[in-house]
């Protein structure tokens, strides 16, 4: 079982883990800088907007099995210096996009967008190369039994080899509910965490928070528009 670490300002898990939720996976659903980085690449003219609208399919997946793990009551493990080190890349501390993400984070965080789910890191593998954290991270769902949600094909192929349940995060939320029923159940959620958001702030700030909360509403609406109606379009 790995070793999760110990933040003193949160509780140990409520049960033992169930589940293991790959970087690439909690990526998508916390930092938007895969979003960020295809529609910026589109602006450059150095990609096709349909980069930008498969990114955000993508990201309403990984929403889709957040809220699946909800349902699930799952507690969850996940490399803590993989997640760290991605996301101070994509999302700088001090620049626009730091400032938009630590926004986020404290909406899904601190909102109750994520109620129901434990989510906690470990630095287990954090000397070994990629592949070996891979395998490492398959051959511990294999001996913990845990659930392992992933897009790495490779970590799939291989986790199948070895008896891992392993899913990709639409495949794994099908087991606990409709693609339609996580967009309300999200949807719902954000609007409360908007609300906390803006009423436990300073009060010199409730202009700026209003507005930040309505764009994160407008965003995740954008993000659970249908992948039959897109979103990003070509002009």
């Amino acid at each position: 079982m790995p070793e999760i670490e110990r933040d003193p300002n949160r509780a140990l898990p409520s049960g033992p883990l169930t589940h293991w939720v790959d970087t690439n996976v909690m990526l998508e659903v916390y930092s938007h800088g895969d979003l960020y980085d295809a529609y910026e690449g589109w602006e450059r003219g150095e990609s096709p907007i349909a980069n930008v609208e498969a990114r955000r399919v993508r990201m309403q997946g990984s929403l889709w099995m957040a809220m699946a793990l909800c349902e699930a009551r799952a507690i969850n493990v996940s490399f803590q210096h993989e997640n760290l080190n991605n996301i101070l890349r994509m999302a700088p501390p001090g620049s626009e996009r730091g400032g938009w993400t630590a926004a986020i984070l404290y909406v899904l965080g601190n909102g109750g967008v994520f109620d129901g789910w434990e989510r906690f890191l470990t630095n287990d593998g954090l000397g070994l190369s990629n592949r070996n954290r891979d395998r490492h991270m398959v051959n511990e769902c294999r001996t913990s039994g845990l659930v392992l949600v992933t897009r790495d094909d490779q970590v799939i192929g291989e986790a199948r080899s070895d008896g891992v349940d392993v899913a990709e995060p639409e495949a794994f939320a099908t087991r606990y509910l409709t693609r339609d029923a996580a967009r309300r159940m999200c949807e719902e959620r954000v609007a409360t965490a908007t609300f906390r958001y803006l009423t436990r702030g300073p009060v010199g700030e409730h202009e700026l928070r209003m507005r930040i909360g309505h764009r994160i509403r407008e965003l995740y609406g954008a993000i659970w528009q249908p992948p039959d109606q897109p979103w990003f379009r070509e002009t």
